[in-house]
């Protein structure tokens, strides 16, 4: 936690002004960012969607340097019809936000390499590849690189809007082998922050949460004790469920056996889709087109998209497989939660049992 000390005496004079200017952003909030997503790579469906489908070098997407390391944008509102968003992260080395929370969005992430130092409420665990773990909205969370190498993570936002935030604090990566420096003036990015109902969470959080903010979810490598079951030719394993999520979104880590047969088309109906793939090849038939997603291949089909997807190769593959509804629940009050970012000021309801 030595980086998260060093940015907290940083920054401790801004978090006054921070948490200021969050209580008028809570008043306006900006929603979906103006970023406009460009060089998409996408299929239109025949209800006229965009089916999205992003290279494992996410070439055509953007990239920004930020305080943290890089953002790559795979997924935005724009994309996702305001549901989801949905980052690369690259953390540099002993680097990493200060505590924080989010009022107007839920959080999850999904490490790919490295380590990872995880805090959650007021415990930090350090996650493996593998690792997921969510963060409802308006809990005390962080995260930070505690080696000597990069570490990845994909970042999900629920609903859109976040990228307002990196496309704002960040600085647009034009020429790979020379990225711009990020902004590293803490003075500068915390009133940013605050504009995306973002604020500094330097204190502990108070033992007694209210009713109305969930748990986290916290998913160790393999997922042990997670629900799975079998479906055809693939071993499904839940990372969240929707009545974890309060019915924003759903995870599974999906196993598929090689040389499956092939499938029927499906319709996406009531739910959009989305699959990033961790290991093997996974072949998408989506309507008449087909692709192969490798590792690192990022593919949204919104709702009503007919598609399958099998693994045809001669080993196992795996994938994430993100499902969001068509509507998202209306966030919890903005202002209420922060009154418990600011502390005292709401009435400490216990924890609803589980």
């Amino acid at each position: 936690m030595v980086t998260v000390k060093k940015l907290s005496m940083v920054i401790t004079g801004a978090a006054l002004s921070a948490l200021c200017v969050g209580l008028k952003a809570a008043q306006a909030h900006p929603g979906h960012s103006p970023f406009v997503p460009h060089e998409i790579s996408s299929l239109p469906t025949a209800e006229g969607q965009d089916v999205l489908i992003v290279p494992p070098d996410a070439s055509g997407r953007p990239v920004y340097s930020v305080f943290t390391g890089f953002s790559t944008f795979l997924a935005v509102g724009e994309e996702t019809a305001g549901k989801f968003s949905l980052f690369d992260l690259t953390v540099t080395p002993q680097n990493g936000p200060p505590p924080h929370r989010h009022f107007d969005q839920d959080e999850a992430f999904y490490v790919l390499d490295g380590e990872l130092g995880l805090l959650l409420g007021n415990e930090t665990i350090i996650a493996t590849p593998g690792t997921f773990a969510y963060i409802p909205r308006g809990r005390r969370h962080g995260f930070f690189n505690p080696s000597t190498t990069p570490s990845r993570l994909l970042a999900l936002t629920v609903p859109s809007g976040f990228e307002g935030f990196f496309a704002e604090e960040g600085r647009l990566v034009t020429d790979p082998s020379n990225p711009p420096p990020p902004r590293t003036d803490f003075t500068e990015i915390a009133p940013i922050a605050a504009r995306y109902d973002t604020a500094l969470a330097l204190e502990p959080e108070p033992s007694d949460i209210p009713q109305e903010l969930r748990d986290f979810i916290l998913v160790p490598p393999s997922a042990p004790n997670r629900p799975s079951f079998n479906e055809a030719d693939g071993l499904f394993t839940s990372l969240a469920r929707l009545e974890e999520t309060d019915g924003l979104f759903s995870l599974f880590d999906v196993l598929l056996t090689p040389q499956a047969e092939p499938k029927q088309l499906q319709r996406s109906d009531g739910e959009s889709q989305s699959f990033y793939v961790l290991d093997g090849e996974v072949t998408f038939q989506i309507g008449d087109n087909t692709t192969v997603g490798t590792p690192g291949s990022f593919v949204y089909l919104p709702e009503g998209t007919s598609y399958t997807y099998q693994n045809l190769g001669t080993t196992p593959a795996r994938t994430l497989l993100l499902s969001a509804p068509a509507s998202v629940p209306e966030p919890a009050s903005t202002l209420g939660l922060l009154g418990l970012g600011i502390f005292g000021t709401v009435s400490r309801l216990k924890r609803r049992q589980k």
